[in-house]
């Protein structure tokens, strides 16, 4: 059952448990510039298109605004010691 994780198990001291159970290491799936990109251009398209149904560039101002920020706010600090 060990052999089915995804996460390696850590000690209190940040020493690994058990390293011969451990997960090997696996390159992402895509990259991350790109998750990031894709993270604002993806509701960015759907704003745009939801605001050519609606016809309100005042809503869209607002999502793109709203959007990015808290895009911003949320992975502004991704590693505690950084």
């Amino acid at each position: 059952m060990a052999k089915d994780r995804l996460f390696s198990v850590y000690n209190v001291n940040g020493t690994l448990t058990n390293p011969e159970l451990a997960y090997p290491w696996r390159h992402e799936y895509i990259p991350i510039w790109l998750s990031g990109l894709l993270s604002v251009l993806v509701p960015i398209l759907v704003y745009v298109l939801m605001a050519l149904r609606i016809r309100s560039f005042w809503d869209l101002n607002n999502a793109v605004c709203k959007g990015n920020f808290n895009t911003y706010t949320t992975t502004e600090k991704i590693h505690p010691n950084t």
